[in-house]
């Protein structure tokens, strides 16, 4: 995904660590709380600044600059595209969910109905309509009352 939506460009920074690519305009998530700079497991923001000599990422998170040093990148991951899990609490402009009967074991109503509740004004939902029906058919954790059923015969 960062190929595609922040490929590289000449005169451009980038920099390697922890087995990722950071780039400037890369959408990240802050992975773990880092109480000191007011930053929380799953915060969204984008990388504004490198400086590998200075040995700094700057990370806009809203109207917020947060500067990492070098050896703290590991608590940033890139964001282009993220688990459902990782979403709970967030809302994005497009979400776009595969529903794959290869992937039996995700699929549940309750990650299913996290994923469509996420989109504010776009939800694709691309695969099969058995894997989105056996999702609607297996509780995972728990009963819970979503009208998932309406909204996706809604949508059709």
């Amino acid at each position: 995904m960062q190929q595609a939506l922040n490929p590289p460009a000449p005169g451009r920074p980038e920099l390697s660590r922890f087995g990722r690519l950071f780039r400037l305009g890369d959408k990240v998530m802050q992975v773990r709380n880092n109480y000191d700079a007011g930053v929380f497991n799953g915060d969204i923001g984008l990388v504004a600044g490198l400086d590998e000599d200075a040995g700094t990422v700057v990370v806009v998170y809203d109207e917020r600059r947060v500067e990492y040093a070098l050896d703290s990148l590991d608590q940033l991951e890139p964001a282009y595209a993220i688990t459902c899990h990782k979403s709970q609490g967030s809302e994005f402009a497009g979400v776009v969910m595969p529903l794959i009967g290869g992937h039996y074991m995700m699929l549940r109503r309750n990650l299913v109905y996290t994923a469509f509740t996420r989109a504010r004004s776009v939800l694709c939902a691309v695969g099969q309509w058995q894997a989105l029906r056996r999702a609607a058919q297996t509780e995972g954790a728990g009963a819970r009352w979503t009208r998932l059923g309406e909204r996706v015969r809604d949508a059709t």
